[in-house]
Parts: C-alpha cells; sequence; structure tokens
C-alpha cells in the first residue's frame, strides 16, 4: 500500500496577524508556503490559516523561529493511505492523542521513530477483518488498523457506540484508544 505522511500543526500567536510584534513573521509566510506547495512532496494544506507540512531548508528554519512569534504550538504526524485527505476534526483528534499517550504509530512528532500505523476502511467481511473480529460474515464498513501492513485492530461505530478488537497475538496500550478516536471522528465507515 502507498502511504503518505500527514501532518497537523497548530500555534497561538502572541499578537494579531496585523499587530507591529507579528510583522516579522508575517513577512515570512508568502515565502514559506510557496516554497513548501512548490515542493515535490506537498499534497495538500487545510485553509487559510493552515500553514503547511514541508519543515526542510528555508521552512524549517522559519518553523525554528515560532517561539518569536507564538506562546504555544503543536503538531502531529501520522501515515494515511496514499491520496486521501484528513478531515479536521481528525487531525484535531490525533494531536490531543499524542498529547494524551506520547508519541505511538497513532501520532507522532517529527524526528520519531515509530512503526507505520495506516488506519483504512474495509467491508467487515473482508478475510483479514474476519480473523480479528471471529465474525464468520458481515455487512457494511470497518475501520482496520494496519501496523507495518498487518491487520492488528478493527473498530466499527454504530451510532454512538464503538466496538473495538485486536488480534490476539497483539498487545499495545494504545491500540484500543486509538481505534476508539479514530472511529469516533474518522470519515464513517458505515
Amino acid at each position: 500500500m502507498q502511504v503518505h505522511l500527514a501532518q497537523f500543526n497548530t500555534a497561538t500567536l502572541r499578537r494579531p496577524l496585523d499587530h507591529p510584534e507579528s510583522a516579522s513573521y508575517v513577512a515570512l509566510l508568502d515565502e514559506t508556503n510557496a516554497r513548501a506547495e512548490a515542493s515535490p512532496e506537498f499534497g495538500w494544506r487545510h485553509g487559510i490559516d493552515s500553514r503547511d507540512s514541508s519543515y526542510k531548508g528555508f521552512h524549517r528554519d522559519v518553523f525554528r523561529r515560532r517561539a518569536e512569534w507564538f506562546d504555544a504550538s503543536g503538531a502531529v504526524m501520522w501515515w494515511i493511505p496514499a491520496g486521501t485527505i484528513p478531515e479536521l476534526r481528525e487531525c484535531v483528534e490525533r494531536l490531543e492523542f499524542l498529547r494524551r499517550h506520547g508519541p505511538t504509530p497513532y501520532g507522532f512528532e517529527t524526528g520519531q521513530k515509530v512503526a507505520q500505523l495506516v488506519m483504512v476502511v474495509r467491508s467487515a467481511d473482508d478475510p483479514e477483518v474476519r480473523a480479528i473480529t471471529g465474525a464468520s460474515s458481515a455487512d457494511g464498513l470497518v475501520h482496520v488498523a494496519l501496523l507495518d501492513e498487518r491487520a492488528v485492530g478493527v473498530a466499527r461505530s454504530v451510532g454512538d457506540e464503538v466496538r473495538i478488537w485486536s488480534s490476539a497475538d497483539v498487545s499495545l496500550d494504545w491500540l484500543e484508544p486509538a481505534l476508539q478516536v479514530h472511529a469516533r471522528c474518522a470519515p464513517s465507515a458505515a
């Protein structure tokens, strides 16, 4: 499966964008974004106030200066199936998950080494899904956690309830909470 690295960051400016203390930051925005968007790795950026995903060269240098302009900031990275675009709610939840649980394959920071986890939607009657859930057949779609391309967990969201299954030979303390969060915030698999 082809995957891309997703990254979400958020920050709280000390002063409004039109304040003189924010002027040096504002002066760098257009060039920072233009360079990032021109890089071959760039895929997509959410909205006008979301500032981009590539931490190389010029953008990295500006990012390292963030303490000059921001009171608080946070960033999270995770793997997504190539060509997909995460919804804002999922981005926010991934960052909160990282803050609560520390770095895991579900959400990590730049420079951290973690196993590759990709959440995908599959049919409930998929053989890998049935192997985990124990169901001989089922209807609908489910969220499947693929850890280094191996199915290790399944989540099914029905209304406000989320049902979780994990592979019998996998014991990861972060997996069940990650599946719970994902099933509630990712695009519906139902």
